[in-house]
């Protein structure tokens, strides 16, 4: 099988709309507005193929998580989540088994205790709703007697309890550094617009404004904003013992 060179399927490609975070009368999001065009790639939450294999034949750089291009024997083209080890080239199948390799998605009861899973599903046919970030995954620790699953999150000491029949993945989500927003247009990208500073306002528009980075700012009320002490005096200390 030829693997599949294109950067993006504009089948598999969701458009997103672009909300400023106005209501009638009221402003829910501060200082939105502006921000990049963006893209969503569709994510198979669901695993709807089972019994079916795939091949990794491309991966996809996500801000969120990284995703790998996942191409089925029967002609079916998804995304799923890039896990830690997984190559291109690799095989890939959603199956009711024990032995299952890395990348592959079955029920709880079907893993084995001590293997690290992500994607895991709450509710029956819901869908996986949890561990879905960079790096993120999740150690079965023990199957109990009455057919609770019991995991416990990464690095976190509690532990949760999940029914059997529900879906998860093996292995950990591949950590991909996250790019860093280094000047103001990465910033505006995002959504976020400038904010001016309390010192470049004048008095009456902020208690900051009006004077120097060295000179003492008020309220418009003539309290003093910073530098004040705040710890409360004794109030018997302010009285002297006569005699």
């Amino acid at each position: 099988m030829l693997l599949y060179t294109r950067k993006i399927i504009k089948g598999l490609r969701l458009g997103a709309l672009s909300i400023s975070g106005k209501n009638y009368k009221c402003v829910t999001v501060y200082h939105r507005g502006g921000a990049h065009k963006r893209r969503f790639l569709y994510v198979d939450y669901f695993c709807f193929l089972w019994n079916v294999p795939a091949i990794v034949v491309q991966y996809v750089y996500m801000y969120k998580a990284p995703l790998m291009l996942l191409s089925y024997f029967n002609g079916v083209l998804s995304h799923k989540l890039l896990v830690e080890g997984v190559l291109i080239g690799d095989k890939v199948i959603n199956k009711s088994n024990i032995n299952l390799g890395l990348a592959c998605s079955t029920y709880l009861s079907y893993i084995k205790a001590g293997v690290f899973v992500h994607n895991i599903e709450l509710y029956k046919n819901l869908g996986a709703q949890y561990v879905r970030s960079i790096g993120m995954f999740a150690k079965l620790v023990s199957h109990n007697i009455d057919g609770n699953v019991v995991l416990k999150i990464k690095d976190k000491v509690c532990a949760f309890l999940i029914k059997p029949f529900a879906i998860a993945t093996i292995g950990k989500i591949y950590a991909i550094q996250r790019f860093k927003k280094l000047k103001a247009g990465d910033i505006r990208h995002v959504g976020r617009r400038p904010v001016t500073k309390g010192e470049s306002m004048n008095p009456v528009d902020h208690p900051h404004g009006g004077r120097t980075r060295g000179g003492f700012s008020y309220t418009p009320w003539g309290l003093l904003t910073k530098g004040k002490k705040t710890r409360r005096k004794n109030k018997l200390s302010a009285f002297k013992v006569k005699g």
